[in-house]
């Protein structure tokens, strides 16, 4: 994650996250680039709706296919988080979205959960 994203997080309310610098090198040209780190977020919710989101039973967890509704309550009052069960992205708050959306980060995604196509 770039140095940039980090701070725009964090001013926008978002704590609950690790940082561990890293040197990205181009495998073709051995080019570097410095002021990336790769980040944990701490934090792993249990807030997914099931009565709302689409799904089916794989391995006794639910595997969304589709729609992502996530419970307010189960969030748990946190800006950024991950999901106990669900696909492998982070969760954000619709403010901290709302931040980011016009900064124009490249390769960052920021979509409705009820927007998920399940892949």
């Amino acid at each position: 994650m770039s140095a940039d994203l980090r701070l725009a997080l964090r001013a926008a309310g978002v704590d609950n996250f690790d940082e561990y610098p890293v040197i990205l090198r181009r495998i073709d040209s051995g080019e570097e680039f410095q002021g990336y780190s790769a980040v944990n977020i701490i934090g792993c919710r249990d807030a997914v709706d099931l009565e709302d989101s689409e799904y089916r039973l794989r391995f006794g967890k639910p595997y969304f296919t589709g729609r992502l509704s996530i419970d307010p309550n189960g969030a748990q009052g946190l800006k950024a988080f991950r999901l106990l069960h669900g696909p492998g992205f982070v969760v954000v708050s619709e403010e901290v979205a709302e931040a980011l959306m016009p900064m124009g980060f490249v390769g960052l995604l920021l979509q409705p959960t009820t927007d998920y196509s399940g892949t």
